[in-house]
């Protein structure tokens, strides 16, 4: 079965806000996944509204994964950062980005790579 554009779109949001999609829609979106286009519009829009993404990830307490965060002059800085011993976290790396999609495909890309929680992720789709 086909899904519309619009739901397309509405389950790239729900899975980019909640990390999870339920079981139904896991099975409708198929081998076909979530386009990666769709992704990255849901991120650039969190981007523009909260400066930052995932909004619950912060520098000061650490984190597994990649955070993006607005700075000035609509720039953007990519910070890595890994478990490094127990609850303890290490910068990885910091990069910085100029373009906002780039910044939300290199950050949405390191956080869910091809497949997340049984959920494909065409990311071929944004290019």
């Amino acid at each position: 079965m086909k899904i519309t554009t619009s739901y397309q779109e509405h389950l790239a949001k729900k899975f980019v806000d909640k990390w999870h999609l339920n079981v139904q829609e896991i099975e409708l979106i198929g081998k076909q996944g979530i386009s990666g286009k769709n992704i990255v519009d849901s991120i650039v829009r969190i981007l523009e509204k909260h400066g930052k993404f995932p909004i619950n990830f912060n520098i000061e307490t650490g984190f597994e994964g990649a955070l993006v965060e607005v700075k000035e002059n609509y720039n953007y800085t990519i910070t890595y950062m890994s478990e490094s011993s127990y609850m303890k976290f290490s910068i990885v790396k910091t990069q910085f980005i100029s373009n906002i999609r780039e910044a939300a495909k290199s950050v949405g890309y390191c956080l869910w790579k091809d497949c997340y929680d049984g959920i494909k992720i065409n990311w071929d789709a944004e290019k």
